[in-house]
């Protein structure tokens, strides 16, 4: 039986220019520890991801990403949830948790700051791409409403209508 994660408090908020070291911290340590939980064939570099971060931000402000971070007390980025506009009515949407943040109710609290986001932004479906092998992660967005659509090469497709 695993013990029961005492819920995280965290401040719930957009990812802004002062987030660069915490989101570069974040994504490789979580690279790191699950690598087929991220769509990079390889390590990113520091450099990688520092071009990655610089362009959330320039999507952010056109209004074709909600980027949606979670911040510890200590000022350390915990999680992030993304969602990029595909058309004007659909967004694809990914979350990513450091270890300690999972099972702790913040990715919860992400997507559910990301929707209200989204609905605001006229978008009416979002879209989850899962790893087949992420088994949490496919159970994760399914008790957050998501609905599996199809399975095909090592991909779950979930849709979720807002």
């Amino acid at each position: 039986m695993s013990a029961v994660k005492r819920k995280t408090e965290a401040n719930i908020r957009r990812l802004s220019y002062s987030d660069s070291s915490g989101y570069i911290s974040l994504v490789t340590e979580v690279y790191s520890e699950i690598p087929s939980s991220m769509w990079y064939d390889r390590a990113p570099t520091e450099n990688t991801l520092m071009d990655l971060f610089k362009a959330k931000l320039i999507e952010s402000e056109a209004g074709n990403v909600i980027d949606i971070v979670a911040e510890s007390k200590e000022k350390k980025l915990l999680g992030e949830c993304e969602i990029t506009r595909i058309d004007g009515r659909r967004a694809v949407v990914g979350i990513i948790t450091l270890p300690e943040a999972r099972g702790t109710g913040l990715s919860g609290s992400m997507l559910n700051a990301a929707e209200q986001m989204a609905r605001k932004l006229s978008i009416k479906e979002l879209i989850a791409e899962v790893k087949t092998e992420n088994a949490r992660a496919v159970s994760f967005f399914e008790r957050n409403g998501f609905i599996k659509m199809k399975e095909e090469k090592g991909l779950v497709t979930m849709e979720k209508e807002l």
